[in-house]
């Protein structure tokens, strides 16, 4: 039997799907979504798969949703909608935050692709992706994937995020999600992360420990106004934040992350873009390595919600774990056909004391590592040490490697000499491998440092220095972008300000 029975009390309704009672736990040597079960493709890296044990779907019947209910205060119509499970990849003990951005890019190309797809079926009301992870949120299939369920109603939570959100902008004229954006960047300490087109931060009043919002920094409703730069900049962030979770305990951790974006074919919401602001809220439910955090009698019965931690606290803790995630991550940043590798702290090391050991273990041809007498006492004296008393700063404070993908080869060698200081402005210093001088890839270098300045890192401003007589150094910032803003007799400092 699958029905929606209405909850006059709370005016939504209830889904019961009896066949989902079946719901297998899957056996330890077997798995319908692993390459070979003969339940999906032979390969496959994002798939849709129509979930086995449906609570809504086209088949349970015609029978709409009654507006006005009969006398009776109960009645029922049929569980009409749509479930699918999204296969993350084909990799069974794969997490979300060790598949490339390339490869989540991908998926967030899916979820656009099913939302415009189920926007088309007029009873389909609210359309929902959602991913469970771990145990602790009930999960019984480990398969790395999450779900959309198509609902022929907007659901209750989403209705009341609705309302608020009308509300304040019939009384502000501003929308409130963007509000809380400007308010969160305004204050600072409950930011985690955030690149060119979102923001992840815990938000002043959620009731998790670890409960993180992203939210689009463009006024945006749905995946409808996704464009390619906004579902990569999204992967990117998925990758970090989900990532940074895993770092909190040193342990996978569970989340329930659910996409909150306008409804569809509601009369009720139509304006609803204008008021309404795609956003992703997660719910973890751990507050220790070992301990859960329940959502018990206050905040189920009376949703009266509690947290056991100010999250102010907790966000320091994120961003530690964000860190040391980051460190982990080699390549920082790819833009055509170029790569930025910052190398951690052991690479440091090794950068200097032994660079073809170095470059034979990133499975690189043996090459020269630009190592100028001048590079390497900043390096000794300076950034080594620092980055070791401060891990924290690491991305900002170290040694980058270009590599271009198609020779896979290093092409150009970076330093970030001094970190970002206080007017957000960061100091680097270059040099060409000289196997590939002359041949374009430094200006290509360098217009990768600046995309990733310019999307994916809080920089106003690039600085960089070059001697008076490199004129092959000065046509490459000039290309760039760059201008000379001061010179002495030997030479002359270029800055880019970003927008």
């Amino acid at each position: 039997m699958s029905q929606l029975r209405y909850n006059p009390l709370l005016r939504t309704y209830t889904m019961v799907a009896a066949n989902r009672q079946n719901r297998p736990h899957m056996p330890k040597d077997w798995c319908p979504f692993c390459i070979g079960s003969g339940r999906v493709p032979d390969q496959y890296d994002v798939l849709v798969y129509d979930n086995d044990y449906p609570v809504l779907s086209p088949d349970y019947g015609t029978a709409g949703l009654t507006e006005h209910p009969a006398a009776t205060p109960y009645h029922q119509a049929d569980a009409y909608g749509h479930c699918e499970v999204i296969l993350y990849s084909s990799d069974h003990n794969a997490s979300l935050h060790q598949l490339s951005v390339e490869h989540i890019t991908k998926l967030v190309h899916v979820w656009k692709t099913r939302f415009l797809h189920y926007r088309q079926d007029e009873r389909v009301k609210y359309i929902y992706p959602f991913e469970n992870r771990g145990e602790e949120v009930g999960v019984t299939m480990p398969h790395p994937h999450g779900q959309l369920y198509a609902y022929p109603f907007v659901p209750l939570k989403i209705r009341t995020e609705l309302d608020s959100c009308r509300h304040y902008f019939a009384e502000h004229h501003r929308c409130l999600l963007c509000d809380m954006n400007t308010t969160e960047l305004e204050d600072g300490r409950r930011i985690i992360a955030q690149n060119n087109h979102f923001v992840a931060y815990l938000p002043h009043f959620t009731d998790y420990p670890f409960g993180v919002f992203v939210v689009a920094k463009q006024h945006i409703g749905s995946f409808a106004q996704f464009d390619d730069a906004t579902a990569q900049s999204l992967a990117k962030m998925l990758k970090e934040v989900t990532g940074a979770f895993d770092k909190i305990y040193d342990r996978p951790f569970p989340y329930m992350m659910c996409i909150h974006q306008t409804p569809v074919n509601s009369t009720e919401y139509a304006d609803s873009a204008t008021y309404y602001h795609f956003h992703i809220e997660f719910y973890p439910p751990l507050r220790d390595r070992d301990k859960v955090k329940w959502y018990a009698s206050s905040e189920m019965g009376a949703w009266a919600a509690a947290n056991v931690v100010a999250v102010e606290q907790t966000a320091v803790v994120l961003r530690d774990a964000l860190m040391r995630y980051r460190a982990e991550q080699t390549i920082v940043f790819e833009h055509k056909g170029m790569q930025l590798l910052a190398l951690p702290l052991s690479y440091l090391q090794q950068s200097v004391d032994e660079p073809n050991l170095l470059v034979q273990q990133l499975g690189l041809p043996a090459q020269n590592i630009y190592n100028p007498e001048h590079w390497v006492t900043i390096l000794r004296n300076e950034i080594i040490p620092e980055v070791a008393a401060n891990p924290q700063i690491w991305q900002y404070y170290t040694r980058w490697l270009v590599i271009d993908t198609a020779l896979g080869a290093i092409v150009c060698d970076m330093c970030l000499q001094h970190g970002i200081d206080k007017t957000g402005s960061l100091e680097f210093g270059y040099g060409v491998n000289i196997v590939y001088e002359g041949q374009g890839y430094t200006t290509r270098a360098v217009a990768c440092l600046v995309q990733w300045a310019t999307q994916d890192a809080n920089i106003k401003r690039l600085i960089a220095e070059t001697n008076r007589t490199n004129i092959a150094s000065i046509r490459v910032l000039e290309k760039n972008g760059f201008r000379c803003y001061k010179a002495n007799e030997n030479s002359f400092w270029w800055e880019l300000v970003l927008d």
